[in-house]
């Protein structure tokens, strides 16, 4: 693959402006830029407006960074998706014309981002219908295909630091992408089809059997964590219902059963630790407190890490604070007109706040049945709410009136970051929250306006 060389005055300004610097830095020059500025996003949703100044040079400074994590940058709708760690110095250049033959990196943490740029131009990992409608048999050789040209690549890059835990985490994100896409060809092959089912040779699934569960480095991998809980999830439900054909009468907690069988399974503690605490942190984001008695209970008779067990109590002291009948955490908002509203100005009338944003689809199919629910119950003791969380506030400006969206239509200041979510653990779109007249909460997980639940649960009042 060609390598761009920098050009001299970059080294010279990355030079001036890396010498003095302290903490994590992004810094670097980018040609044929469109408005001389490009967008930085990372975790959480944040994003960037990062500016060039009147020699395509830039200099940005990782203020808040406490873990390793993966940004994007995003010029003229192109991305690409780079790792930065605590104290790194990376340099970068870009030119628009040709993004990512482009991408070159020096400095701190160089290797690991050539190494992905490399990758990026090497494979690609988005697969489209025709990929899916592929025989079991091409689709399998195919997919080994691009396996081997990953792993052969991870195995080739000179690495600074091959302790570094982002390489063992890319071997583990690498091997587990490829057997994600194995366990999800049937479905896909349906899909894309229009309903037929694949012939499978007899030995398909045998790409299972050499994969152990028991990998610690590979905690980081994203497709490792989502392989390893739909496994325990596999063992788990044939457990279920293996014990209710046997007894049809048996009353079982799935979801105890659940973290029953991750411990069964997972025989090295670290990635014990880390199946019971993802899994456990996980339903106190979905369920209420009181439902999950026997899981916490569990949960803290079989995980020993103090450090999984600090992060566990701190998720539950800030979701007890959520619990039915606690006073609300005050929230505030502007609405189209750029006035300031504030969740306490309802006060003496039930409060039903829709958290969405114009980008996620979910919260566009509620639209017609929130308007229904609106003009159901427009005369009785409830304010409808609707809090956006879109950073683009001209989408939004633009979007509310002409889907003539109903009820109070007010947008938060930081997006993801803002009050509401970060105090109310707001971990997805569409999020429904119900509160009673005294501003005390009912629900900060409650049903979609979709759902009949939710017109049950206002009918429950007789001051509603």
């Amino acid at each position: 693959m060609k390598k761009f060389v920098f050009p001299f005055l970059m080294i010279t300004i990355l030079a001036s402006c890396n010498s003095e610097d302290v903490g994590t830095s992004l810094s670097g020059m980018a040609d044929n830029v469109k408005n001389a500025m490009f967008i930085l996003g990372g975790p959480g949703g944040s994003r960037d407006t990062v500016q060039l100044d009147e020699s395509n040079a830039f200099s940005y400074d990782f203020t808040e960074l406490e873990n390793a994590a993966n940004y994007y940058i995003m010029s003229n709708k192109e991305t690409f998706t780079l790792y930065i760690a605590p104290d790194m110095k990376l340099d970068v250049f870009f030119n628009q014309t040709n993004f990512l033959e482009s991408l070159n990196f020096a400095g701190e943490g160089s290797d690991i981002n050539n190494y992905l740029a490399d990758k990026a131009r090497a494979v690609n990992l988005r697969l489209d219908s025709a990929d899916w409608v592929q025989d079991a048999e091409s689709f399998i050789e195919w997919g080994l295909g691009i396996l081997k040209k990953q792993q052969d690549l991870i195995a080739a890059q000179i690495k600074d630091n091959a302790e570094d835990a982002f390489w063992s985490r890319e071997e583990g994100e690498i091997l587990y992408t490829w057997v994600g896409w194995m366990g999800s060809y049937a479905m896909m092959y349906k899909y894309y089809s229009g309903g037929e089912k694949p012939e499978l040779p007899e030995d398909f699934n045998s790409y299972r059997d050499n994969l152990d569960l028991n990998k610690p480095d590979y905690l980081d991998s994203r497709a490792f964590a989502n392989y390893l809980t739909k496994a325990v999830r596999e063992e788990s439900n044939n457990k279920f219902t293996k014990l209710t054909e046997e007894n049809p009468e048996v009353a079982v907690n799935k979801s105890l059963l659940n973290l029953e069988t991750g411990v069964s399974m997972l025989t090295n503690e670290k990635v014990r630790n880390h199946f019971l605490l993802t899994t456990i942190t996980g339903k106190m984001s979905w369920q209420a407190l009181t439902e999950l008695d026997e899981e916490i209970a569990f949960f803290k008779e079989n995980c020993k890490d103090e450090e999984s067990i600090a992060k566990f109590e701190e998720q539950y002291a800030a979701w007890e604070k959520l619990a039915q009948g606690a006073q609300a955490i005050e929230f505030k908002g502007e609405d189209l007109k750029g006035n300031v509203v504030n969740f306490s100005d309802f006060k003496g009338k039930y409060v039903y706040v829709d958290v969405w944003a114009t980008w996620c689809g979910p919260c566009k199919y509620e639209i017609p049945f929130l308007k229904k629910l609106e003009a159901d119950y427009h005369d009785r003791n409830i304010v409808f709410l609707s809090y956006s969380i879109d950073d683009d506030k001209e989408a939004w400006l633009n979007f509310v009136p002409e889907k003539e969206l109903g009820g109070v239509q007010i947008i938060g200041e930081k997006g993801w970051k803002s009050a509401l979510c970060l105090d109310y653990k707001v971990r997805g779109v569409p999020t429904f929250m119900f509160f009673d007249p005294e501003g005390k909460i009912i629900d900060v997980k409650m049903s979609r306006p979709s759902s009949q639940d939710t017109r049950d649960a206002f009918d429950s009042y007789d001051d509603l």
